[in-house]
């Protein structure tokens, strides 16, 4: 089995989320309310077998560290700089969503996607860690 990683972007009221393997490639993705996002890391550890997770170093990153370690799980954290990791999370969204005709001459990293792309961002600090961008 491959080794995975889950890459946490955090936010002031959402917090993104993604399961990446060593080569970059997505297994899971999501979006979740970072009041509960305590309970999603869990849940992700556990079916994964997360042994590392990746923490953007902006926002309440230091405060989910710390509810991560309340769970005891056997997973180490480490925090990865995630400096315009929004615009690189919205040029990679348009990548895996296909823009609407009329928007496609303007530049991926100028039109914000019609919905939460923080799960992009946590692919992006990942993708970071793991250095295959």
């Amino acid at each position: 089995m491959k080794k995975q990683i889950l890459a946490v972007d955090p936010g002031k009221d959402k917090t993104g989320l993604a399961v990446l393997l060593e080569d970059g490639s997505i297994v899971e993705k999501k979006v979740a309310p970072t009041l509960s996002v305590i309970d999603d890391i869990n849940d992700i550890v556990f079916r994964h077998g997360i042994k590392l997770i990746v923490i953007g170093n902006g926002g309440p990153g230091k405060s989910i560290e710390k509810k991560i370690l309340t769970l005891s799980l056997k997973s180490d954290t480490i925090f990865i700089n995630e400096k315009g990791s929004t615009l690189e999370a919205r040029k990679l969204y348009w990548k895996y969503n296909k823009k609407k005709w009329f928007l496609a001459l303007i530049p991926s990293s100028m039109i914000l996607p019609p919905e939460a792309y923080d799960d992009y961002a946590a692919v992006v600090i990942g993708k970071r860690y793991l250095k295959v961008m």
